[in-house]
């Protein structure tokens, strides 16, 4: 038995798209790109690193501080589970995606900027929750938007074309880096007068986690 389509369901299908712009589709591959550098440059290569960083300098373990960038890390993804199907729903409710995006994009670069302005464990881990936060419901209501970049035979085409070339904003993150690197060193690209990357050049003492973990949690609760 077929459902009766609502007059909110055929008004959306009436403004979904009749034919494949190709400028849309241009601009949705770069927000693509750039999606991904954040999530290869920032969440994968940069942050956890400089969260250790902080931590060790704060005279704390290895173990420990990974951890709590660790508890950081879970509860920012948690979050996304439990607000993003409302944030979402809001989405659909209010008809408007590309101001949402745009909105969750300009607070996740904000929050990624923040994170070295001050030297603070806490301060750097409180803004990595709100950037990732922001970049993964970023990128649902981003998907969301295929139906009106791209008509319906086009659409896995579209999809699997955005997919590749994101790729290579993965690429551009990781060589920057190794340039900025290679041109300077990590301070001099910092904004903070820090002797933490000092740290990264010392070798990594060998751990045995043993019972730490429970040890741990039991000092927290």
């Amino acid at each position: 038995m077929t459902e009766e389509l609502s007059e909110k369901d055929i008004k959306e299908a009436r403004i979904e798209s009749k034919k494949t712009d190709k400028r849309n589709a241009f601009l949705w591959y770069s927000y693509d790109m750039a999606d991904t550098f954040f999530s290869q440059t920032v969440i994968s290569l940069a942050f956890t690193p400089f969260a250790m960083l902080l931590g060790v300098s704060n005279g704390w373990s290895y173990v420990h501080t990974f951890i709590i960038v660790s508890i950081f890390m879970a509860g920012s993804n948690l979050l996304v589970a439990i607000l993003g199907p409302i944030i979402g729903a809001i989405s659909d409710t209010l008809g408007k995606r590309k101001p949402l995006v745009i909105i969750a994009a300009s607070i996740m670069v904000t929050a990624t900027m923040l994170i070295t302005i001050w030297e603070n464990f806490w301060w750097a881990c409180g803004l990595f929750v709100i950037a990732n936060f922001c970049y993964q419901n970023g990128r649902m209501l981003y998907d969301s938007q295929i139906p009106f970049i791209a008509e319906s035979k086009d659409r896995s085409t579209t999809q699997a074309v955005g997919g590749a070339l994101a790729a290579f904003g993965s690429i551009f993150g990781v060589v920057l880096g190794l340039v900025l690197n290679g041109i300077g060193g990590t301070e001099k690209w910092s904004p903070i007068n820090t002797n933490i990357w000092e740290l990264a050049n010392q070798p990594i003492p060998e751990i045995s986690l043993g019972n730490y973990v429970g040890s741990f949690l039991l000092q927290v609760f």
